[in-house]
């Protein structure tokens, strides 16, 4: 005990700001990792530097040749298996608030259409997937769909979604105000804790949001609930007043 407080006596206000940062890194890396099936690999590259640790400490030299002369493998592996973390990490980092000034802000008119067609079908419980584009870019997404490049309107977003057609079961993307295209392809969620009861259209939209910024609204074709997703997170069973009051706070920012 004496040892430790004498440690911690001998720090300077550098050190105390380095472990601090160090501390913070890997924080921010436990919560891009927490949920998802990189938890394990993470589990399993800690073991192996506990087990580095202890080979050195006991002086096992063969052991300890091993684990640290495999450094540049293990450092490989990591970017490997955790690019699509990786991938989101870097995406995030673009969202920063500092950045949010040079993001054009949508248009509370949009927002109403949008609301106004989410009613709409679920009042007849037509199964919607609904995403505006906010930061990040979605031409990857956009190029998988169908383009229409027309007015954010309740009319022709109700008629996608209701009218069962070609377009029905993909994803609508709104960008820069405009209907981008719709029919586009979005990706899973990996998150292994998602809620089973959840259909394709919600794991869509949690997967999208996992990697962009976009906002996303989804109508349940089973119970006609409405549902608004961004970064992972989900608001479900909520009315058309509050999506209008939440669209209008991450959209606007008011």
């Amino acid at each position: 005990m004496s040892e430790i407080l004498t440690v911690l006596g001998n720090l300077s206000g550098r050190d105390l700001i380095d472990i601090l940062l160090v501390a913070s890194l890997f924080y921010l890396l436990y919560t891009f990792v927490k949920g998802t099936r990189a938890v394990q690999v993470l589990q399993g590259l800690a073991l192996i530097l506990i087990l580095a640790f202890v080979a050195q400490k006991f002086r096992l030299g063969t052991t300890a040749w091993i684990l640290s002369s495999s450094w540049l493998v293990w450092v490989l592996a990591f970017i490997v298996l955790f690019q699509p973390e990786l991938r989101r990490a870097l995406a995030r980092l673009g969202q920063h608030r500092l950045l949010a000034f040079f993001q054009e802000a949508m248009e509370e008119e949009v927002i109403d259409e949008i609301v106004k067609a989410s009613n709409v079908l679920s009042s007849r419980r037509s199964g919607a997937l609904i995403v505006i584009e906010k930061g990040v870019g979605l031409k990857p997404y956009i190029e998988s769909g169908v383009r229409l490049d027309s007015a954010v309107t309740s009319e022709i977003i109700s008629t996608i979604f209701m009218s069962k057609g070609a377009l029905h079961d993909g994803a609508l993307i709104v960008q820069e105000k405009r209907i981008a295209a719709a029919g586009c392809i979005l990706p899973l969620t990996e998150n292994p804790d998602v809620k089973r009861v959840y259909g394709t259209r919600h794991r869509a939209a949690l997967g999208l949001s996992e990697e962009t910024d976009s906002v996303i609204v989804v109508v349940s074709e089973e119970t006609g609930a409405i549902s608004l997703v961004q970064h992972g997170k989900m608001a479900n069973g909520i009315d058309p007043e509050t999506l209008k009051e939440m669209l209008t706070l991450y959209l606007v920012g008011k």
